[in-house]
C-alpha cells in the first residue's frame, strides 16, 4: 500500500503540516460487452466500500436488466443480470447503508398491468434480496431512488394514471426499508410528466425535479409524508419547452437542474442549466451549446464552487460525442470540450462523483456499456477537443408558483427474479492517472450525511488504509462526546441521536494519522 501522508490536526488548530506528497488514480474510458454484444448502461455511480456501481439492460426486447461493479480502475468484480418473464430495466442503483444497493426502473414481467416501477434490493455481491413493483393499471416506471434516513427508500419516476397514452403524472413514492409501501403520490396529466431526481433534505422531506407536460422545468418540495410544501414552475419566455435530465442539491442549500431547451425561434436544442435557490426561486438561467442538437445529460458540483456538466453534441465534432463542460458558480461557461468513441448513439448519461473524488459516466450505446471515469477537466488519457460553445444567459423566463393536486392510488405486487451471471469483455479504450495532492486528500474519506440527523457513515478509501479505524466526536471546546472503532474502512455508523443538534469536529484515526472534520447535527 502506497504511504498517505495527511494533515496534522489538533481538534480546531493545526498544529503541523506533513510535506505536499502526491498519489495517483486511475482515470479511463471502457466498454463491457458480452458475446452478443447487447448490453447498455443508464446509471453509473459510487459503490458501497469505493469502486463504481453500473446499471442498465440489454439492448434487444425483451429486455433483462443488468448491474455490474468494478472497482475504481474499472475492473469487473461481478455482473450479473436479472432474469424475468417480461421486459426488465433498471434505470438507478445506489448504495446502501448495510453494504448492498437499491435500484428503481420497470418492469413487464410483474406487476398491476402494463409496465411497473421496479423497485429491487441487492446485496454487496449483486444477489437479489427481494423486489417489488409499483404503479397502476397502466405504463409505470422509476427514474430516481434513494435510501432515507429512517432506512426507507424515497423513489421517483412516471405514472400513467390513465388508459389514454396522453395522461401520465409525475410519481413519488415512499417504501420501508423491506418495499412495504408507506405513501405515494401522483401529480398533473398529459404526456411528459415525470420525476427525475429526488433528494432528502435536512428537515426529513423531499426535494423533486420533473418535467412537467407544458415543457416547464419543475420543482417540488414535499414534507417527510409527501405532502406538498411548495411547487415552483420555470422556463426562459423565448423557449418552447425543456426537459430536466439530473438534479442536485448545491452546498448553499439551493439546486441546480440540468437537461436540454428548445429555442421557440428555430427549434434549437441546447444544453440548460437552472440554479434555484432554496424555496425553488431562480438565481440564474443559462444555456449551452451551438447551432446543432446539444443534450444535457448530467451534472455535479465542483469543489469549492462551479459546476462540471455532461451531454452529447452534433454542434462540434462528429454526431454524438461526449461534450463536457466546466462551468463556474454563477453559470458562466469555463471551458468545452468534445471526446468521440468507437460507436454511433448516446442514449443515455449520467454524472455521479465516485468515492475517490473523480467523476464517472454511464452511457447507453449499441455494443455494450460505455464506462468513462475522468477527473474535473474530464481527462481520462483519450484526447480531448475544445468546443466554441456559446453560453446564453436568460433574464425572461416564467418563474411562477405552481400548485399541484395529488391523485391516483398505487398497487404494490411482489416480484421473483433469479439474478443470473453474466459474463463481459472488458476493452480499455483510453487510461490514464492523475495526481492528487495532500490538501485533496479529504475527498477519498465520505462522511455522510452532513448534516445529519440520526447517525454518521464513515468510509475511508482503500488505498488510505487498510487496518483499524477509530472515530470521535468533539465539541467545539474539545470535549469528547462518542467514539466507535471498527476493523472495516467502509460502512461505519456512528450514532449521534444522543447529542444535542450543533456543530462538532468528528476525528478520524487510521495508520497513526487523523483527519478532522467539522460535521453538523440537526434534530
Amino acid at each position: 500500500m502506497k504511504k498517505i501522508t495527511f494533515l496534522k490536526l489538533a481538534y480546531i488548530t493545526v498544529v503541523a503540516a506533513a510535506p505536499v506528497t502526491v498519489f495517483s488514480q486511475p482515470v479511463f474510458q471502457k466498454t463491457y460487452a458480452s458475446a452478443s454484444p447487447n448490453e447498455k448502461g443508464e446509471f453509473a455511480g459510487p459503490a458501497s466500500g469505493g469502486g463504481i456501481i453500473i446499471c442498465g439492460k440489454t439492448a434487444n426486447p425483451p429486455y433483462d436488466a443488468i448491474v455490474m461493479k468494478t472497482d475504481n480502475s474499472g475492473a469487473i468484480q461481478w455482473s450479473k443480470k436479472l432474469v424475468g418473464s417480461g421486459e426488465d430495466v433498471l434505470s438507478c442503483i445506489r448504495p446502501t447503508s448495510d453494504g448492498g444497493y437499491i435500484a428503481t426502473g420497470f418492469t413487464t414481467s410483474s406487476g398491476a398491468g402494463g409496465a411497473d416501477l421496479l423497485l429491487v434490493k441487492f446485496t454487496g455481491t449483486g444477489t437479489v434480496s427481494w423486489s417489488k413493483t409499483y404503479g397502476t393499471t397502466t405504463d409505470d416506471g422509476g427514474f430516481d431512488v434513494r435510501q432515507t434516513t429512517d432506512g426507507g427508500y424515497i423513489v421517483t419516476g412516471e405514472a400513467k394514471n390513465s388508459s389514454s397514452v396522453s395522461t401520465g403524472a409525475i410519481y413519488l413514492l415512499k417504501t420501508d426499508g423491506t418495499g412495504v409501501l408507506t405513501w405515494s403520490n401522483m401529480w398533473g396529466t398529459g404526456l411528459g410528466n415525470q420525476g427525475r431526481t429526488v433528494i432528502q433534505t435536512s428537515d426529513g422531506g423531499y426535494f423533486l425535479a420533473a418535467n412537467g407536460s407544458n415543457g416547464f422545468f419543475y420543482s417540488i418540495k414535499t414534507t417527510s409524508a409527501g405532502v406538498v410544501s411548495w411547487s415552483r414552475a420555470t422556463l426562459p419566455t423565448a423557449m418552447s419547452s425543456g426537459s430536466i435530465q439530473q438534479a442536485i442539491q448545491t452546498a448553499d442549500g439551493g439546486y441546480a437542474l440540468f437537461g436540454n431547451t428548445i429555442a421557440s425561434s428555430d427549434n434549437n436544442i441546447n444544453m440548460a442549466l437552472v440554479k434555484l435557490n432554496s424555496t425553488g426561486v431562480v438565481q440564474f438561467w443559462k444555456t449551452y451549446g451551438g447551432v446543432g442538437i446539444d443534450f444535457g445529460m448530467g451534472i455535479q458540483e465542483m469543489t469549492g464552487g462551479g459546476f462540471l456538466a455532461v451531454g452529447y453534441t452534433a454542434s462540434f465534432g462528429t454526431f454524438s460525442d461526449m461534450m463536457i463542460l466546466k462551468i463556474g458558480a454563477t453559470g458562466t461557461l469555463t471551458s468545452a470540450k468534445t471526446t468521440s468513441y468507437i460507436g454511433s448513439s448516446y442514449d443515455g448519461m449520467f454524472l455521479s462523483k465516485t468515492s475517490d473524488n473523480l467523476y464517472t459516466y454511464a452511457s447507453m450505446r449499441n455494443d455494450g456499456v460505455y464506462l468513462f471515469k475522468g477527473d474535473a477537466s474530464g481527462i481520462t488519457g483519450c484526447t480531448l477537443t475544445t468546443a466554441a460553445s456559446t453560453d446564453n444567459a436568460f433574464t425572461g423566463f416564467f418563474d411562477n408558483n405552481a400548485p399541484i393536486t395529488a391523485s391516483g392510488t398505487t398497487i404494490t405486487t411482489a416480484a421473483t427474479y433469479t439474478a443470473a451471471a453474466l459474463t463481459l469483455t472488458t476493452t480499455t479504450l483510453c487510461s490514464s492517472v492523475v495526481g492528487i495532492e495532500e490538501e485533496m486528500l479529504d475527498k477519498y474519506i465520505s462522511v455522510y450525511p452532513n448534516p445529519a440527523n440520526s447517525s454518521i457513515e464513515i468510509s475511508l478509501d482503500e488505498q488510505l488504509t487498510k487496518g483499524a479505524v477509530e472515530v470521535k466526536i468533539y465539541d467545539l471546546f474539545g470535549r469528547l462526546l462518542s467514539t466507535k472503532s471498527s476493523s472495516a474502512v467502509s460502512g461505519l455508523k456512528l450514532d449521534v441521536q444522543e447529542i444535542p443538534s450543533g456543530i462538532y469536529l468528528l476525528t478520524i484515526l487510521a495508520d497513526d494519522h487523523s483527519y478532522s472534520k467539522r460535521v453538523v447535527i440537526e434534530h
